[in-house]
This record gives structure tokens, C-alpha cells and sequence, in this order.
């Protein structure tokens, strides 16, 4: 055989074994084979775009929604775009129209698509087996195609029950759990989260009763009182509201309330939430009637029963929303001197009549100038800064009215961010308050004492603090002619 020949044989030996390969390597193993030849369905749960279910004269049938197709991503952004990949949404379509509950459905279909076949019958009486008349009717819809499963008898003292697939002769015994999930009422199939969208997605929240309101919009990262007051408000506020939006759940669905929407203070409703959500025009919005009665005084802070409507459907569902629909427009007011969380803040100046001190973050350590100081030194002082919180929050007017002069600041502190800078200013003391400001923000905020004199002992705790070693110098080794020092 000469080299050529040799050569040809080696190349055709190669391209057969990637041929091999690559039409083998996709074919399920000896044991794959064997699971799903246990299998009364041989689909995937992901494959099924629309389930229907009829049984005792009722149809229910549910819907995949998919989510609009995601833009390309960059390269190197295929981990991000996995995780961020928006679900399928599952819509209940008959006999009424409303938002599936999507574990519901997925629990549904991961059982009916792993149906295991315990024994196979062929040639089976239909009659005897109950599948002349089957008890219910699964129909699984995928592309271009329908399966329907026909649920059979019980068998007398067992968990098991006959079913067979339409268009096969063979009648399979499983086991019977999934008969639960097949029999329930068609509204029980509804999905009880009321808002679906998340915090990160909330714009604007306007809250309406008895004919006032209070507009609050997200400025950044905090929001805004835009109404009918402009200031920041205040952020426990705004995350007990967000996190009792973002829950709102369902107790239970009125599909035939013995009362009239009239009766239950929906018409006209006594409050009126509306949710603006990044990127969609049409708001969320919720109209609440006033709490449900209960014996004794109601706890305060305590959710409380009340009746809504979302959209057509009328609801019954516990919550605080309440709480806030009665807080008046000053209550949501920040008395905090700065928002700033200290972990963002990448360097910041103090200047008072003892001079300018500037710290900036390096590394983990902080520098006061050129020296390293002791960590605790600028962290102490930056958490005095904004843990600072006011006992009132008033008008410029009225704070000069109060006898506080805000021409010359007691102290100045900048507070520099990666993406942003705060200013920010506190005055002489009066009183036993002080005034505090911060730029881009009307109101006065009073501080008292202790909150100032926390701010200033701790800039002279930091004016004070004795520069660190370098780590370097730290363990320097003597040049050549110096004697190392004894230690005592």
C-alpha cells in the first residue's frame, strides 16, 4: 500500500468517525430508551403551547403566551441574557378569560408529560375499562399536532386508574394523582398574584381617595413626592408601599358576590391605586373599598380584609395598601438629611472653621489626603452623616421664621458617588435644632442636637486620627549598613 492510498483511507476513516459522532451523540442512551419507553407520552412538557380539560359537561381550556422574542445580545452577554429571559405566561381562555396560575399549569403538565404506564393492556372491554364514556378528556396541543389522553376507571383498591390516547389500541394503568389536578373548579385555576410586575419595574405610583391624591415618582434611585407637595420622600414609606403593591394577592375570586359592587364601596371605590410601569403607557390600577369590620380595635400596622377590583374581576384580599392611602401628603416627607447609602460614597469633603478634611476611598482603605487613616475614622463619621434624621421638616419661610439663618453653614459636606455628588449643609443650632439642607431639595430639615453634635464629634475624631503605616514601610527591611533595631 502505497503512502497516497494510506493517506486517503486515514482521511475517509476520520470523516466516518465524525459522522458517527455527530448522528450518534444525540440519540438517547440504553437507559434514556428504557425510561421512555415507561412513558405513556413521549412529548415534552416545554413542546405543549395550549392544554384543554372537559369533564362533567365543563371545558377548561389554557393557553401559552410567549414573550415577545428577545434582541440579539452582544458577545458576552449570553449568561445576563439567560438568567433576564422573560418565561411563557399561561392564560385561562374557557370558560372565562383571566391570568393562569403558571405553577399551576407547569405542575400539571411536568405530570401529565411523565405519566409512567404501570401495566399495558391491549385488546381491553372500553366499556369495563370507563372509556366508552371516559370521566375526563386531556387534549396536549404542540406545533402542528394534538394528543388526547382518555381518562378511564378507577381500579377498586389501589391509587391506580385506566387511561388510553386517542388513536391507540392500548389501554395503560398509572397511577391516579393527577386526577386532582384534572378535576379543578376552572376559576381555581386563576393565578391569585394580583400585580405581576416587579419593583424594579414601578415608575410612578399615584394614590387617590376621598378626591385627594398623593403622585410619587422614582428620580434616579428614590423617589419623589410630586404631588401635591415636591420633596423626597421618605424611603421606609415608599418600600412598605412597594412591597405591599408587589404582594398584592387574592384571598379569594367573587364570581357571585351576594353583594353589588355598590354594597362592597367599589362604586364609587373609596381608594384608587394606580401603578405607571416603565416602558407601558396603560397603568395598573386597583380600586379598594374601605376595610371590613372587625370586633375589637384593629392592630396597628396590621393587614386588613378588603374588597377590590382588578380589572372586571372583583376580589377579596388582605392588605396594608390602607395605611397608606391615609397618610397625608407631609407624612410621606423624608426626614432623612441624605438618602445615600455609605458603601456608594467613593470619596467626600467636610469644611467647617476648622478647614477642609477630604477623604477618598482606596482600595478598601480610606485616604485623608495622601494618609491612610483607620477605616472606623471615615466610616464613623459618614454613618453619623446619614443616619442624621430630622425631627421636622419645614419651609424655608418657616424655618427663617424660626430664627434660622441659612446664609453661612456650619458645616459643608460633599458627598461624591461613581454616577453622582450630594451636597450638603448644616446650620447653627437653635433652639436645640438645627437646620440642615441638601442641594436640590427645597425643605429644611431640623436636626436635633444629638444628631449635630454626633456629625461634629466625629470630624474631630477624624481630623484627629494619627495617619496609619504603609503596609510597605510596615515591613521595610533595613538597608545594607543599618543595624535592625532590638526590640525592648
Amino acid at each position: 500500500m502505497n503512502a497516497r492510498t494510506l493517506l486517503v483511507l486515514t482521511v475517509l476513516a476520520a470523516v466516518l468517525g465524525a459522522f458517527i459522532y455527530f448522528v450518534e451523540r444525540d440519540l438517547p442512551t440504553t437507559d434514556e430508551r428504557r425510561e421512555q419507553e415507561k412513558k405513556v407520552l413521549s412529548l415534552e412538557q416545554d413542546d405543549v403551547t395550549a392544554v384543554e380539560i372537559a369533564w362533567d359537561e365543563e371545558t377548561v381550556r389554557l393557553e401559552r403566551e410567549d414573550p415577545p422574542a428577545a434582541e440579539e445580545e452582544g458577545e458576552g452577554e449570553e449568561d445576563d441574557a439567560f438568567f433576564a429571559r422573560p418565561q411563557p405566561e399561561w392564560n385561562l381562555v374557557a370558560p372565562r378569560r383571566a391570568r393562569a396560575d403558571r405553577n399551576l399549569v407547569d405542575d400539571l403538565l411536568r405530570d401529565l408529560t411523565a405519566l409512567e404506564k404501570e401495566r399495558t393492556e391491549v385488546g381491553v372491554d372500553r366499556a369495563e375499562a370507563g372509556l366508552d364514556a371516559p370521566r375526563a378528556r386531556v387534549t396536549l396541543v404542540t406545533a402542528g399536532a394534538e394528543t388526547v389522553l382518555e381518562i378511564g376507571a378507577e381500579l377498586p383498591a389501589s391509587s391506580d386508574m385506566l387511561i388510553a390516547v386517542a388513536g391507540r389500541d392500548e389501554v395503560y394503568q398509572v397511577a391516579s394523582s393527577v386526577w386532582t389536578d384534572l378535576t379543578r373548579e376552572a376559576g381555581d385555576w386563576r393565578d391569585k398574584k394580583l400585580f405581576t410586575a416587579t419593583r424594579a419595574d414601578v415608575d410612578r405610583v399615584r394614590l387617590t381617595s376621598g378626591g385627594a391624591e398623593v403622585l410619587l415618582a422614582e428620580r434616579g434611585d428614590v423617589f419623589w413626592i410630586e404631588s401635591p407637595i415636591t420633596d423626597l420622600a421618605d424611603e421606609e414609606h415608599v418600600n412598605g408601599l412597594l412591597n405591599e403593591i408587589t404582594g398584592l394577592t387574592a384571598s379569594r375570586f367573587l364570581d357571585d358576590p351576594e353583594r353589588t359592587p355598590v354594597e362592597l364601596g367599589l362604586e364609587p371605590p373609596a381608594h384608587v391605586l394606580e401603578v405607571v410601569l416603565e416602558g407601558r403607557e396603560e397603568p395598573y390600577r386597583l380600586a379598594l373599598g374601605e376595610p371590613q369590620e372587625v370586633e375589637g380595635e384593629p392592630q396597628e400596622g396590621a393587614a386588613r380584609t378588603v374588597h377590590a377590583r382588578a380589572g372586571e374581576q372583583l376580589v377579596e384580599l388582605s392588605t396594608r395598601l390602607v395605611d397608606a392611602f391615609r397618610r397625608p401628603p407631609e407624612a410621606w416627607r423624608s426626614r432623612a438629611w441624605t438618602p445615600i447609602q455609605v458603601y456608594r460614597v467613593e470619596s467626600a469633603r467636610f469644611a467647617d472653621a476648622g478647614g477642609e478634611v477630604e477623604v477618598t476611598r482606596e482600595e478598601g482603605d480610606w485616604l485623608r489626603g495622601e494618609d491612610r487613616v483607620d477605616y472606623s475614622a471615615v466610616s464613623d463619621l459618614l454613618y453619623a452623616v446619614a443616619d442624621a434624621d430630622a425631627d421636622e421638616v419645614v419651609s424655608r419661610d418657616e424655618a427663617a421664621a424660626r430664627g434660622h439663618a441659612l446664609e453661612k453653614p456650619a458645616i459643608e459636606v460633599t458627598l461624591v458617588m461613581e454616577d453622582a455628588e450630594e451636597s450638603l449643609a448644616l446650620y447653627a443650632t437653635v433652639d436645640g435644632l438645627a437646620a440642615a439642607t441638601r442641594e436640590g431639595r427645597d425643605a429644611v430639615l431640623l436636626l436635633p442636637s444629638s444628631a449635630v453634635e454626633e456629625v461634629t464629634a466625629k470630624l474631630a475624631a477624624l481630623r484627629a486620627a494619627e495617619p496609619l503605616a504603609d503596609e510597605e514601610e510596615e515591613g521595610e527591611e533595613p538597608e545594607e549598613g543599618e543595624a535592625a533595631e532590638e526590640p525592648d
